[in-house]
């Protein structure tokens, strides 16, 4: 199996720090190719994000642990050992620490089974050797064959927008021909098709950290974050309306005006899927700026969703069963949810793209310069 080149990185900086650390005076090395080994994983954002963890989960671990070598020396060390882990991992949740309170925990155990008659100097070695394999790891991450969290998060969106206008294309074709399931590969149900999508939405959400700590700014304030976010709550919509249409699946046997209804459903549906489609095309380009102008036309749902409204009063549907109308009702409810998603998430986005770009204009935007 041939190395690729995280290996290759991973292998060569865990190398340099070990015959840093080697070559050092100073005692307990050791830890400096550990952190390298533990941070240098993903991509750069994620590594400053376990590089903090890390951090923090030591400076609350060494606090602990002197603490409790301090104050707890009159109880049984098994009893003392334990309260100290307790409160380790209790405050690592109040800090959200998901693995920074595993590190102060071996801190601890460490501190107090091995080295506590050389505490003085093992606490500030280890913290240093430390924090410098954490410096290592990150730049390595930076500058050799980086690997950013930003550009891949942008290619795991596109992924999720070509399979959920895959699937909004499959439940287009169920309304066209009700009680006949479109042709799909394997034996996969909707529900599994529904299950994928989530699990790519999460998968999504979990990289918004390590997205945010490269650009150094929160969602809420950075333009492309804030595009992300915005797209990533638009498949969450569509992806509940596909859950919703599928619930409220037509039967046979539509009729004259059912039938235009279920056909200027599945018109809109085909529209998101195509729309989708152009979005996937416009973040997946190499070395692309989804911030760039929109080159798109303004949104507009197809005629044949537009002229539905007034087939809503037709008599003839005083005459169909009422389960058969709710099922309608609902669907055409869940399309018009989907519908102006598209529309308002690309407003956000040509506002976004119209902003200004130099510093003076984003401060002066922000109201900075008078």
């Amino acid at each position: 199996m041939s190395l690729i080149r995280s290996d290759l990185r991973l292998a060569l900086t865990a190398g340099l720090a070990n015959a840093f650390a080697s070559l050092s005076p100073l005692a307990f090395g050791i830890y400096m190719p550990l952190a390298v080994l533990a941070v240098c994983t993903g991509t750069f954002g994620g590594s400053i994000v376990l590089g903090q963890q890390r951090i923090l989960g030591s400076l609350l671990g060494m606090g602990l642990l002197i603490l409790g070598l301090k104050g707890l020396s009159g109880i049984a060390l098994p009893l003392a050992l334990a309260l100290s882990l307790g409160a380790m991992r209790l405050l690592g949740g109040v800090l959200g620490l998901e693995v920074g309170y595993k590190v102060g925990g071996m801190i601890i155990v460490m501190g107090w089974l091995v080295h506590d008659e050389q505490l003085a100097s093992w606490v500030p070695l280890r913290l240093f050797w430390t924090v410098a394999g954490i410096v290592m790891g990150v730049l390595s991450m930076r500058l050799l064959w980086p690997a950013r969290a930003l550009p891949q998060a942008w290619r795991s969106l596109f992924f999720l927008l070509q399979c959920l206008a895959r699937t909004l294309e499959r439940v287009a074709g169920q309304l066209e021909a009700p009680g006949m399931p479109s042709e799909r590969a394997g034996s996969e149900t909707d529900g599994d098709w529904l299950q994928d999508l989530r699990q790519q939405l999460g998968s999504l959400r979990a990289e918004l950290p390590a997205v945010e700590s490269e650009l150094g700014s929160p969602a809420c304030h950075h333009p492309q974050t804030r595009l992300l976010l915005t797209l990533l709550d638009t498949c969450a919509t569509l992806i509940t309306v596909v859950e919703g249409m599928l619930r409220h699946a037509p039967t046979a046997g539509a009729t004259g005006t059912l039938v235009t209804l279920q056909e200027g459903e599945a018109d809109v549906l085909r529209a998101v899927a195509d729309r989708l489609r152009l979005w996937g095309g416009l973040i997946s380009q190499p070395d692309s700026n989804p911030l760039r102008v929109l080159p798109l036309p303004p949104w507009r749902a197809p005629i044949s969703w537009q002229d539905l409204q007034p087939l809503l009063t037709d008599p003839s549907l005083s005459g169909v069963e009422l389960p058969r109308l709710r099922r309608h009702a609902s669907r055409l409810v869940l399309c018009g949810q989907a519908e102006r998603a598209i529309g308002r998430t690309e407003a956000l986005w040509r506002s976004l793209t119209s902003r200004p770009r130099n510093p003076r204009q984003l401060l002066s935007a922000r109201g900075v310069l008078s």
